[in-house]
């Protein structure tokens, strides 16, 4: 409510409102009363007109209260004119103006004595027309008493909207008592309804109007018959048919325009007829009518169809990690697509895996961003688009794909780090498992910098064979065209040595009385199992396993031995079966049928089938049938590509293929990496440069939390003092004699996945020794750790073939109730086939090695392997001719040089050495004069005796010793090669030791790859046995293993050097043994004799320097 406010005029009768702003429609009211009879009071205009309409007087005759009356008009026209009021008998009188119900403007006189600035309030609103007369007759109350008169007629009532306002004071009021006149006039004029609102847009329900969007946007135009109202709020209804699908309720608004939400509300849909109305409010509260329903039609939406990949859940496309789905857009009214959403998800849960969200594009195309999708996985991919009115197509149907899983990156296997090359030199990896039995193309890539973006050179086979070759165990053979390596065998776990129904399906069934198919040791042919059916209920039963690998059109041949050992009835059938993509039965080989008793297992074979064109899927089954009634062994089922051989090694030679020439430059550096390629999807294989290691016990190998670890039979606590890095390690103390061991859970062992398990144990007491492995399947390890002295390392592999539980075990057998062991640094990589097979077979892949290989990550971390080669292996120099008078007889030959041409397979390096670096500071070494000259450099051996303390050599070779003191006083040592720790060693004999002390070898490994590599040790500061007197550790020398072939050197000499062909003879020997030589040749065809020497070596691959600062010759 708005207040007016006006200081009082004292004009009395006659111009009231000077100058007054008047509109048409305009409400005047002039009010005066009297103590007297007859008041009247009359308004008029100095310009303009009004009409009166309605007239109001209450007379008292000169009684109590005042006699008073009021007049009420209209403006006819939009004027600006003085109020001039008139009539008699008046004691005091107000002339008000409203607009609208509101007060614009208001005057009054003979009030003025005395009085404050006067305020009448505005903006009040009651139905109806009328005037508020209003006339104190009795002292203040709470709240004051009015009369309200209107048409003649006087009751009272409670006015609360103008119950603060003042009262005139008394002095001013009929005949000085304490009453007063006029307190407050209020008009509220009668409020007529809105007309109805005009729609847009406007149709009937058979010809309604058409709209391109889902959202529409719907307008309306306000109109009322009293002038100035306008929009208050408004409510909005949509229907569909007679459903009322959305309903906004009243709203407070101005706006005329409302726009259909895109969420939260029931969605439309195209190609749809829909009702709307509108219901509007003015100012004052009035509703108009509803509008008459006006109908609108949405367009048709577009249609999508997927076109790549396409499968279904039985059939799922195999495909890469980063896919492209496609799709193709129609639109019958030709609206273009605007935008499209793209969806992925989980087949096994529904889930949603990957969404892309709105994206605004007239691609068919969306590329699946790297790293949102699991190889192995099985997904659905739908689609729905946008045309260019909004109108959307819904999502598509499912398609379903599979994630191919990229072949495991090569294995390098020739040109370590650093390795000094010709300008051909060949580079050799094994090649590694592709799950799916994809086939593989291979990259090689070399570069003058580590980020490979500096002079790179891209060898792939697939683009060019020229230079690459693969190798069968026998022959090396150039790749066939297309440059790739296919399996040639394709049945996994041929010979049943997992648990079935892993890779090895169930078939048939189901199984009856007596009826038995699992995995058989007592008749095998090769490996641990065979394959044993027992049929005794008649019924069907075997297994089956889908293969991969093949393309339409290969012919394949189905081998499998077979014992039958007993027999009543029935065959035994092993064979192919081949579906399209539909199911149909496209092949169903007569394949190996076995009936009657063999001797031992016999060999049978089905050969030559040929997979036909619209093969999808390839079945192999083993399975009996005819009511039978037997015991069967199979073992050895393989199914292989004829024509096709079985590579485990692939090379490329640079500089054989023409179309790249030699690109290699003599003295520069390369880098070099290897990748493989799928044969199948294009994805490429983790490059040979680094290596993603994700340890499945996250942060918990550390062994420095207990709570990680759950006890099994035991207590699992931190010890501080036993440790090999970090704060701690896991103490695992048996409660009673059955097996203790600490468990975690890593996730599962999954069948045809391949895992190594590495870590440090030191026995504290458990008699049978302490081990680190998996819980449920099989595996091979190394040796138990008894040593109670120091941590050894350990490792542990195991190749699933049926999922387990997954749990890891740190734990022994104990032979009584509180024995115990400590666990550090264990860790549980997933590994491939092929490194699965190279360990412990492979002299590099055995033992300590596989820390190198392997070592330590707290959960993912990729470990950088760059490699490099220097081009150039030869040095070669040739003297200018020396003119002679004659024939140089003989010559004796001085040099200086470095060469790599004498190299010792062990070279000593003493304690004193300036290539070993030894800590220093708080962790100094120190010098200790032995009188016994037991060193072996005579009487000084290093001594350090702070934990910590380190020293360090950095060789070239294949392998290493570490030399020292065996004493009392001395301790543990930790070694690390090529800053990775692989063991820890004792330098203690207890006092009485009769055996040598002096220069042993406490640390060697002679299996590390030719090239650079660093030794490290450190002091750990523990005693290897309490009866030790001390913990210090001593150094008294290294030694570097090189048996990698010395570089060859030729040195020749001519005496007829000017001759267009001289003749070079061999000096190499005198060269090197500084002897003369005499020369052959005694035949010149140049005018003069000339002597020169031509010098030439050969490095061989050797790291070492190879220099000659100078050289000189006398001669005869």
């Amino acid at each position: 409510m708005s207040i007016i406010t006006k200081a009082y005029e004292a004009l009395g009768v006659g111009t009231v409102i000077s100058n007054a702003v008047l509109k048409k429609g305009d409400v005047v009211v002039t009010f005066a009363t009297s103590g007297s009879s007859g008041v009247d009071v009359t308004a008029t205009l100095s310009a303009g007109s009004m009409t009166q309409k309605h007239t109001h007087a209450y007379n008292t005759a000169g009684g109590t209260p005042d006699s008073v009356c009021a007049r009420i008009y209209t403006v006819d026209n939009d004027v600006t004119a003085n109020i001039s009021v008139g009539g008699n008998s008046q004691s005091g009188q107000i002339t008000v103006v409203f607009r609208n119900a509101q007060i614009v403007d208001w005057d009054s006189t003979g009030y003025a004595t005395g009085s404050p600035a006067q305020s009448i309030p505005t903006g009040y609103s009651t139905p109806g027309m009328g005037v508020l007369l209003v006339n104190r007759y009795t002292p203040p109350s709470n709240p004051p008493n009015y009369t309200w008169m209107t048409n003649g007629s006087a009751s009272v009532g409670y006015l609360d909207n103008i119950s603060t306002q003042l009262a005139q004071p008394p002095a001013l009021s009929h005949g000085g008592g304490t009453y007063s006149a006029i307190m407050a006039l209020m008009l509220a004029p009668v409020n007529a309804a809105p007309h109805v609102p005009s729609m847009n847009p406007t149709g009937t329900l058979a010809a309604p109007a058409v709209l391109a969007t889902l959202t529409p946007t719907l307008n309306w135009s306000f109109s009322d018959p009293d002038v100035g109202n306008s929009q208050k709020a408004r409510q909005l209804k949509i229907y569909d048919g007679a459903t009322l699908i959305y309903d906004s309720g009243k709203v407070a608004t101005g706006s005329m325009i409302f726009t259909y939400p895109s969420s939260g509300v029931t969605a439309l849909q195209p190609d749809k007829v829909y009702g709307w109305e509108v219901i509007v409010w003015d100012n004052h509260d009035a509703a108009s009518p509803y509008s008459t329903r006006q109908y609108f039609k949405t367009t048709k939406a577009p249609t999508v169809t997927p076109k790549s990949p396409l499968g279904t859940g039985a059939l799922p496309l195999m495909i890469s990690q980063t896919p492209r789905v496609q799709w193709s857009y129609a639109d019958t009214e030709n609206h273009v697509q605007n935008s499209f959403q793209v969806r992925i998800k989980r087949a096994s849960d529904d889930g949603i895996a990957h969404e892309s969200g709105l994206i605004i594009s007239t691609n068919t195309y969306y590329d699946v961003p790297v790293g949102v999708l699991a190889a192995g996985v099985t997904y659905y991919w739908e689609v729905q688009v946008r045309d260019s009115t909004s109108m959307v197509s819904g999502f598509s149907k499912g398609q379903y794909f599979v994630i191919n899983v990229p072949p495991a990156k090569p294995i390098p296997d020739h040109i370590p780090d650093t390795l000094r090359v010709g300008k051909r030199p060949v580079f050799e990896a094994t090649i590694n498992d592709d799950v799916e039995n994809d086939a593989q193309a291979f990259i090689l890539q070399l570069a003058t910098n580590n980020a490979f973006t500096e002079n790179l050179l891209d060898f792939r086979s697939d683009f060019r064979i020229e230079g690459w070759e693969a190798f069968d165990g026998t022959v090396w053979d150039a790749f066939q065209p297309g440059g790739k390596i296919r399996p040639a065998q394709l049945v996994r776990d041929y010979g049943f040595e997992g648990v079935l129904g892993g890779i090895w399906k169930w078939d048939v069934g189901p199984l009856g009385t007596g009826d038995k198919i699992n995995n058989a040791h007592e008749q095998k042919r090769n490996g641990n199992y065979s394959l044993r059916i027992v049929a005794a209920s008649g019924n069907n039963i075997g297994v089956q396993q889908e293969l991969k690998g093949w393309k339409p059109g290969d012919k394949v041949t189905l081998d499998a031995y077979v014992n039958i050992t007993n027999y009543t009835a029935g065959r035994l059938n092993v064979d192919l079966v081949a579906y399209d993509a539909n199911g149909k039965n496209l092949i169903d080989t007569s394949g190996i049928v076995a009936e009657g008793i063999t001797t031992g297992f016999t060999k049978i074979s089905d050969a030559s089938i040929t997979i036909p064109a619209n093969t999808k899927t390839l079945l192999v089954r083993v399975f009996v049938d005819g009511t039978p009634n037997m015991t069967a062994y199979i073992d050895d089922v393989t199914v292989s590509i004829d024509g096709v051989k079985k590579y485990n090694k692939v090379r490329y030679t640079i500089g054989v293929d023409a179309y790249y020439g030699e690109p290699l430059t003599e003295g520069k550096a390369y880098y070099w990496r290897m990748a493989a390629k799928d044969g199948l999807t294009g994805t490429l294989s983790e490059w040979t440069d680094q290596q993603t290691l994700t340890n499945r016990l996250g942060t918990s190998g550390k062994c420095e939390n207990a709570a990680d670890w759950g006890a099994y039979n035991c207590t699992v606590t931190t010890d501080t003092t036993n440790k090999v890095d970090g704060n701690a390690s896991i103490k695992v103390t048996a409660t009673n004699k059955n097996v203790a061991a600490a468990y975690k859970d890593v996730g599962g062992w999954e069948a045809g996945k391949y895992y190594v398990i590495l870590g440090f144990i030191k026995n504290g007491n458990a008699e049978n020794g302490a081990r680190i492995i998996p819980s449920g399947p099989t595996y091979s390890a190394s040796w138990q750790i008894y040593d109670k002295t120091k941590f050894n390392f350990y490792w542990c592999k195991t190749a699933p073939t049926t999922d387990y539980p997954g749990n890891l075990d740190l734990g022994f057998t104990p032979t009584e109730a509180g024995q115990y062991a400590y666990f550090d640094q264990v860790r549980v990589y997933e590994i491939s086939k092929a490194e699965y097979e190279l360990i412990s077979v492979d002299p590099s892949w055995s033992g300590e090695l596989l820390a190198l290989r392997y070592p330590y990550v707290d959960d993912t971390q990729t470990i950088l392997r760059k490699t490099s080669i220097r081009c150039g292996t030869t040095l070669a120099l040739q003297t200018k001719p020396i003119k002679t008078t004659a024939p140089v007889d003989r010559s004796v030959f001085s040099k200086f040089a470095t060469l790599p041409i004498h190299v010792p397979a062990v070279k000593r390096i003493e304690n004193t050495d300036s290539r070993i670096t030894y800590s220093s500071g708080g962790l100094a070494w120190n010098n200790i004069n032995y009188v016994d000259a037991g060193s072996s450099q005579g009487t000084i051996a290093y001594v350090a005796g702070v934990a910590g303390a380190w020293a360090e050599l950095s060789f070239i070779g294949t392998g290493i010793r570490f030399g020292s003191w065996l004493s009392p006083w001395y301790g543990l040592v930790d070694v690390y090669i090529d800053n990775v720790l692989v063991k820890s060693v004792s330098q203690y004999v207890p006092e009485g030791y009769v055996g040598n002390t002096k220069q042993q070898v406490v640390y060697e490994n002679t299996k590390l790859p030719y090239g650079p590599h660093k030794i490290k040790i450190v002091n750990r500061n523990e005693k290897a046995d309490p009866a030790a007197l001390g913990m210090s550790c001593a150094l008294d020398f290294f030694e570097i293993l090189d048996t990698k072939a010395p570089a060859v050197l030729t040195v020749q000499s001519s005496n007829n050097a000017n001759d267009a062909n001289p003749t070079w003879e061999d000096v190499t020997d005198v060269f090197l043994s500084g002897d003369y030589f005499r020369y052959k040749n005694l035949i010149k065809t140049a005018p003069d004799w000339g002597l020169a020497l031509k010098i030439m070596v050969d490095a061989k691959e050797r790291l070492g320097a190879i220099e000659i600062d100078g050289f000189g010759i006398s001669y005869e």
